[in-house]
């Protein structure tokens, strides 16, 4: 039982302690407790001493800071107040309650944290050289003020008297008064300093150090719950939820798909929180409610379409660039056949701790770390900002102080690029939202991936996921890394080189060309679709099927039948990026169909790659299935591959 409550026990302690007490008992709530703990750890304890319920609407708590921190003598502003009627409409502390409150950043003392009726930080950020105010309304003159824990400004060693300490009352006494230098040791019969911090932590309720809160004796109020700010869909399964709640003191929340929540953990109360919805594309419900130590709210629920994501435009990164110091440079591409006008567009960053909020709808994407608006962007090709098709732009973080390497020079554009290697990237065709969403290129907080590093596009294809902790570097036939050198001695022409792409440079199959015929250049031998030794097999299928392009040999080492039923067994390279294979099938050799499409009364359709033998660093054997269903007479199978 902490020692200011008036039971009588307690009391008859209290009154031991200020032979005067009875005599000048306050009359209205005042600061029972002060805790300046490291970091945000502060926390503020008022306590109504009286005999009579105190309505709190209009009472004032303030903060006078730093050199301010003696202003409240003279009747000026404070640096920052908090009525306490806004906790709760209607808010009363009854004879003997507490009223706990801390900054919504505070971590320690646990307990406090959990039981804190309010978290209005920009009040309770105190440190050692600040004075906290109680004012019976907001002007701030001298007769107003209910009760204050002053620090004073005579000096360095004074003024910082109260850092990372805790003060807990002993009386009702008035603990402050108007003197200029005046403070809280000039008052030992009313405030006391003998706990640490760690003593506070450890404290119960019956000791007089402990922070006390007011008892819940009412469930909070779910005033209102919200999917990813109430967006109508989403093509990311990670959305943020936003609540409000009222009164109560809510300390767990649970969150389910189903609204009688079978199954589902209760999880420590915060503002806001994210989950991921399950399932495939369609309609997503969920309920959401809260709870105190006196019951749960009521259900609400709120529901969001989530779809498959598809890119808005073919406009794609197409090589990331990470050198030291301010050498950042970001190259993008139009891949497609008609030119785009980069006007409305938005880039975005989401750097550290944020690098995967562009996963959450309703999180990163509202609030990056730095959003560049393509608006005014000047296309150096164009002098405009559209971008023409096969064009690129490279934005650097700045054109003067960063000449860049390569001799990248057309496609230069100042875009105040300004990114590290846990930083993240995306990039919104209009406003920033995830239908609008084109391309990212990701990296996580923990991996710090991209430190010191180049990214170059080997495809077309999507180079990221929504997956939790997913980067760029599970994409390798999207992405490739490539030396910070290389890109530095690139030349145009070659991918590496910052403004170009695609180009001729030596990755990919390109790279693969030049080893399988070195010194030769005829495209009869060397280009992806030839047959130079004549077995049938073209050379971007024996790239991807780690085959010899100058040994005759079957891209499909085997193939066996069942009623029914084809199986293909083929060799997979561990080391052929930039292509992209499917399998199809034909009844005449002439019309080839996709996996899972019908011709007449047969259709096929191929199942999942097996891996049969995967013990070779170079290449994996792979075993397929066809499931035929019909009365072909015959079903034939081949395997395609294609490059960007």
């Amino acid at each position: 039982m902490k020692l200011l409550s008036l039971s009588s026990i307690s009391l008859l302690s209290f009154l031991a302690l200020s032979s005067n007490a009875s005599a000048q008992a306050a009359t209205s709530i005042v600061i029972s407790q002060y805790y300046e703990g490291t970091s945000n750890n502060k926390f503020l304890e008022l306590w109504n001493p009286t005999a009579a319920p105190i309505p709190l609407a209009g009472i004032r708590v303030t903060l006078w800071s730093n050199a301010a921190r003696e202003n409240w003598k003279t009747g000026s502003s404070p640096n920052a107040s908090f009525d306490l009627g806004s906790i709760s409409p209607g808010i009363t502390l009854a004879p003997g309650e507490f009223l706990l409150l801390a900054n919504s950043s505070a971590a320690l003392p646990a307990y406090a944290v959990a039981n804190a009726d309010a978290k209005p930080s920009a009040v309770i950020n105190f440190n050692g050289d600040d004075s906290v105010v109680l004012y019976s309304s907001d002007s701030y003159l001298p007769e107003n003020i209910l009760d204050a824990f002053s620090v004073s400004a005579t000096s360095t060693a004074a003024a910082n008297a109260a850092t990372d300490k805790s003060f807990y009352r002993l009386s009702t006494e008035k603990g402050f008064n108007l003197d200029p230098a005046s403070q809280y040791s000039d008052f030992p019969s009313v405030w006391a300093s003998d706990k640490t911090l760690a003593d506070v932590a450890s404290a119960t309720a019956a000791n007089p150090w402990y922070l006390a809160f007011q008892a819940d004796t009412l469930p909070p109020v779910l005033d209102s719950f919200t999917i990813a700010a109430d967006s109508p869909s989403t093509v990311t399964p990670g959305v943020v939820l936003t609540y409000t709640t009222s009164g109560g003191n809510p300390l767990e929340f649970q969150v389910s798909d189903r609204a009688d929540f079978a199954g589902v953990p209760w999880q420590p109360y915060a503002a806001s929180s994210r989950t991921l919805l399950s399932g495939g594309p369609g309609t997503k419900t969920l309920y959401f409610r809260v709870r105190n130590a006196s019951g749960t709210t009521t259900v609400l629920s709120d529901s969001i379409d989530l779809t498959e994501f598809a890119p808005t435009s073919k406009i794609r990164f197409t090589q990331y660039y990470e050198g030291t110091s301010n050498s950042k440079f970001l190259e993008i591409t139009n891949t497609g056949d008609t030119e785009v006008d980069l006007a409305g567009w938005t880039l975005m960053r989401w750097t550290n701790q944020t690098a995967e909020d562009y996963k959450f709808t309703g999180a990163g994407t509202g609030a990056p770390s730095q959003a560049i608006p393509l608006t005014g962007l000047v296309v150096p090709a164009t002098s405009t900002p559209i971008l023409p098709p096969g064009g690129s732009i490279v934005l650097a973080n700045n054109i003067t102080a960063n000449p860049p390497p390569g001799g990248t020079v057309a496609a230069l554009a100042n875009g105040n690029i300004s990114h590290n290697g846990n930083d993240s990237y995306g990039l919104y065709s209009g406003p920033v939202d995830p239908a609008n969403l084109v391309d990212a290129i990701g990296f996580t907080d923990l991996g710090n991936e991209g430190q010191d590093k180049s990214f170059v596009r080997l495809a077309t294809t999507p180079g990221f996921s929504f997956t939790a902790g997913s980067n760029i570097t599970n994409f390798p036939t999207v992405w490739s890394e490539v030396p910070l050198a290389d890109v530095d001695a690139a030349f145009p022409g070659q991918n590496n080189h910052l403004g170009t792409y695609p180009g001729g440079g030596p990755v990919g199959y390109d790279a693969w060309a030049l080893t399988a015929f070195p010194g030769v250049t005829d495209p009869a031998i060397t280009s992806f679709s030839a047959d130079p030794d004549g077995d049938g097999v073209a050379n971007g299928v024996e790239y991807y099927t780690s085959g010899d392009p100058l040994v005759g040999s079957a891209a499909i080492q085997s193939l066996t039948g069942l009623p029914g039923q084809l199986t293909a067994t083929y060799r997979r390279s561990r080391t052929a990026p930039g292509i992209t294979a499917a399998w199809q099938w034909s009844t005449d050799l002439t019309s080839w169909n996709e996996s899972g499409s019908a011709a007449g009364d047969t259709a096929v359709f191929f199942g999942t790659p097996q891996v049969v033998e995967g013990g070779d660093p170079a290449w994996e054997l792979l075993a397929i299935t066809a499931e035929i269903s019909g009365n072909p007479r015959t079903v034939y199978i081949r395997l395609k591959v294609t490059r960007p």
